[in-house]
């Protein structure tokens, strides 16, 4: 089956409209996982979308993250449904159509070692990107400097470029939009529940490395972002939180030493008071 996994925190408006596109790209079933929101959505989901034979929505009454989120989904599509899947990970304020979701189960089922898979994102390669590794996420650590990088300087070291093959070998996919065997997606364990929010991605790419299997981009199908969001976090908690999740992928997946870690520590210190002298 081809099912999809929708993760929702207090954006049920969103996560409706997403699952009524779903279903009409030819997804069997979506299984939303409402995150411990704090705004009725629950109540409005199942107001919604509880009579449709092709929906289940579960509860968590705690928000304990975005691979914590998903991983209830995942596990409880794997006691109910098996492992024969499609999984498609979608964000509420994600948009797709038939082909793209067809277009995907075909490149998945065609031949082994293949891991997640995606499309473009409005029209743009911005749904994959080059590993992080120590080099980079060493380099690129200050928010500061790799804001002045990106948005002033315009330079995107961890983009790749769309070649003339649509089915192009990327690094790491955007946990936005992809799709993936189940039976791949199970023996890496599926996301690491260690992180709350950021690098789950990263992780999942040096899960799947291990492994041997290869993450793709279809080049000639896209999908839809609106990045709307559903958290109001300042810049100092997206910052600790970001911190945070990209030491434990550093240190738990990438090798980082004792030596990195005082350094990674000390920059992010010198990092978190410019930044709370610039928003002053």
């Amino acid at each position: 089956m081809k099912i999809a996994v929708v993760l929702n925190f207090n954006n049920y408006k969103s996560t409706i409209s997403c699952t009524t596109t779903l279903i009409a790209s030819d997804v069997d079933k979506v299984v939303i996982v409402d995150n411990g929101s704090n705004n009725d959505s629950y109540k409005y989901l199942k107001r919604a979308l509880s009579e449709s034979k092709n929906v289940d929505i579960l509860y968590s009454s705690k928000n304990e993250g975005y691979a914590s989120g998903n991983n209830i989904g995942l596990k409880y599509i794997e006691s109910k449904y098996g492992l024969d899947n499609v999984i498609y990970i979608v964000n509420p304020d994600v948009k797709v159509n038939r082909h793209t979701v067809n277009q995907i189960a075909q490149k998945i089922y065609s031949k082994k070692n293949i891991g997640m898979v995606t499309t473009r994102v409005n029209n743009s390669m911005r749904s994959v990107w080059k590993h992080t590794g120590l080099l980079r996420g060493y380099i690129f650590n200050l928010f500061v400097f790799s804001r002045i990088v990106y948005k002033l300087l315009g330079l995107e070291e961890r983009k790749f470029y769309k070649r003339k093959n649509d089915f192009q070998r990327v690094d790491v996919v955007s946990g936005a939009f992809f799709g993936i065997n189940q039976r791949v997606f199970k023996t890496i364990g599926y996301f690491d529940n260690k992180t709350f929010l950021y690098y789950e991605e990263e992780i999942l790419y040096c899960k799947l490395k291990k492994i041997g299997v290869s993450n793709f981009i279809i080049t000639s199908e896209n999908y839809i972002h609106a990045e709307q969001g559903s958290t109001n976090l300042s810049l100092q908690k997206i910052k600790r939180i970001n911190d945070e999740s990209k030491l434990y992928y550093l240190t738990q997946y990438d090798g980082a030493g004792l030596f990195y870690v005082k350094t990674y520590k000390f920059l992010n210190k010198l990092d978190g008071l410019i930044i709370k002298m610039l928003n002053k």
